[in-house]
């Protein structure tokens, strides 16, 4: 089973102080705050609801008395007769003085009409009566270019109901009067008076943005400026009169005893300012006790985790318990630092000794193919090949003892001894052997593993050029990677390797290294064991086959950048 990380012990006491002394305070403070005001939201929409539903009782009656008017206009009879007499004695001057008389001793004194029209359907006669104070100049004329155009295309195929409608931005209730024989002859427009016979309806406190249908016609009460807000909440009242239907939607919004009681919030600003004191001290003494002595240790740690070992806190501890971490740290540092100091030494001491022992095993291996060949030549002549065959074993003898304790040298150096070998190897197989060079003269200075290629070369030539020849190319070139420039070094040559032979190479190169006689190649297991101890893991070594018939062996170090000896 997993372990579960631990957390900071900075945070769990920071949350057990809140938890335990000031979440209790915000929670109380919240929970009061919440049923305050959920109590005072619910006791203004219960005081809303009352006003609304009187105001829609109020306005409910005045629109039945509106109703009955209207109804009146029939039952009078005053129009039919009017009617009946212009038809027998078709002279527009009588209907049209009895009418508007009629209408203007009726209706004028209502304050519940603006204005009342009659309009004759045959010969579009138009009577009507105005309310005192309403401008007489056009409103016959606005009303048959805006009203009655509209009345008729509502009244069409009607019966004698009363409808709804609006024009203008006001509310007017229209009718068909009906002869003896039940068609319609004329037609009674009421233009309401909103602010009188919806009076209730504006005095209603609390409620904003306020809208009615009548009959599901929208009628515009007033222009509400007022931002509901999406914390509004919305309302619906209705009512009904005479089989009509009045609908009032509009928003309550949510009032708060936070804004509307101002002692409330001097009061939570007096219980504020006597926690908010508490609560510093409470994190004063925190930061001071607590918090900063572990950012001092984990700093501490820190310089020691990057390298600084022996790293000392100088900073004073706040408190006995801290002064004694304080003290064992330094001493533990101190310690750490002194035995990575030895190790250290050790180390390097002990890696000498291996880059030692590697070269030397070289040693053997080469002298005896060498000496053989020296031998053979001077068997056959006594000539000068000979003296410059001894020349470069004395070179590559130099190389290989490193009396003067290197363990790297140049790469025009490690060429050089390279050279030397090929030279002896060309003598030996003549023109069977070709070689080329590849070489980038800016890089013969960069510090290379002593020893790197020689070891590689021999292996190319005594397991494949050796017996059939051919060509080796040798390369050196450079590319950016790791952090910088990197020394890329290849080995190319003709020849071929068996599927057995692939896996002692790969055994070869191994990175925890081939065992002495396990079937792996000598130079290559050395060069590889070398390159490890001197460079650690920056480093690559790679044989494969780009092509048939052809061996690449490539070598990746650091470049200048790298190390330069041991």
């Amino acid at each position: 089973m997993r372990r579960r990380k631990p957390g900071s012990l900075r945070v769990g006491l920071a949350l057990a102080a809140l938890t335990c002394w000031l979440l209790p305070i915000v929670i109380i403070t919240a929970t009061a705050g919440v049923l305050l005001n959920m109590s005072y939201t619910e006791s203004l929409r219960q005081s809303v609801d009352a006003d609304a539903a009187a105001a829609m009782g109020q306005a409910q009656l005045r629109m039945a008395a509106v109703i009955e008017d209207s109804k009146a206009v029939s039952y009078d009879g005053v129009v039919r007769r009017a009617y009946r007499d212009y038809r027998l004695n078709p002279v527009g001057f009588f209907v049209y003085r009895d009418v508007t008389e009629y209408l203007t001793q009726k209706f004028s004194r209502s304050s519940s009409y603006r204005t009342v029209f009659i309009s004759f359907l045959d010969e579009e006669l138009h009577t009507y009566a105005a309310a005192p104070g309403i401008s007489k100049q056009n409103l016959l004329r606005r009303y048959t270019d805006e009203v009655f155009p509209a009345v008729r295309e509502l009244l069409a195929e009607r019966d004698t109901g009363i409808y709804f409608m609006t024009a203008g931005g006001e509310l007017y209730m229209v009718r068909n009067l009906l002869d003896q024989d039940f068609v319609p002859y004329a037609v009674l427009v009421m233009e309401l008076e909103k602010t009188e016979v919806f009076q209730s309806l504006y005095q209603i406190g609390g409620l904003h943005a306020a809208s009615l249908m009548v009959d599901g016609v929208p009628v515009l009460l007033k222009e509400d400026g007022t931002e509901t807000g999406v914390s509004a909440q919305e309302v619906r009242y209705s009512a009904e009169a005479d089989g009509h239907t009045l609908e009032l939607s509009a928003h309550v919004p949510a009032n708060s005893p936070w804004s509307d009681v101002p002692m409330l919030r001097w009061a939570i600003a007096g219980v504020a300012g006597l926690v908010i004191p508490l609560l510093g001290l409470i994190v004063w003494l925190f930061r001071r006790h607590l918090s900063r002595p572990i950012e001092v240790m984990t700093a501490a740690a820190a310089h020691v985790q990057a390298g600084e070992r022996g790293y000392q806190i100088t900073e004073t501890a706040p408190s006995q318990e801290f002064t004694l971490l304080y003290n064992h740290f330094n001493a533990m540092s101190a310690e750490l630092e002194s035995q990575f100091d030895r190790s250290y030494q050790e180390q390097q001491a002990l890696q000498q000794a291996k880059i030692k022992a590697l070269q030397s095993q070289i040693n053997p291996h080469f002298l005896n193919n060498t000496l053989e060949i020296i031998n053979w030549e001077a068997r056959l002549a006594d000539n000068a090949r000979v003296c410059s065959m001894i020349e470069a074993l004395s070179t590559m003898l130099n190389a290989a003892i490193a009396r003067d304790g290197r363990s790297t040298a140049t790469l025009a150096e490690e060429l050089k001894y390279a050279d030397a070998y090929l030279y002896i190897t060309q003598e030996r197989l003549g023109e069977r052997l070709t070689v080329t060079r590849e070489i980038d003269p800016g890089l013969l200075g960069w510090k290379v593993m002593l020893l790197m290629l020689q070891p590689i070369i021999e292996n190319a030539v005594e397991h494949d050029l050796s017996r059939s020849g051919g060509e080796l190319c040798l390369r050196a070139f450079s590319r950016p990677g790791g952090g910088g420039e990197r020394l890329w070094v290849e080995v190319e040559h003709d020849g071929t390797i068996p599927p057995r032979d692939w896996e002692n190479i790969r055994r070869s190169l191994d990175p925890r290294g081939a065992p002495e006689g396990a079937g792996s190649s000598v130079g290559i297991r050395n060069v590889n064991q070398r390159l490890r101890l001197l460079y650690g893991e920056d480093y690559c070594f790679e044989m494969t086959e780009p092509r048939p018939g052809r061996i690449l062996t490539r070598l990746e170090i650091p470049g200048e950048a790298g190390p330069s000896g041991i």
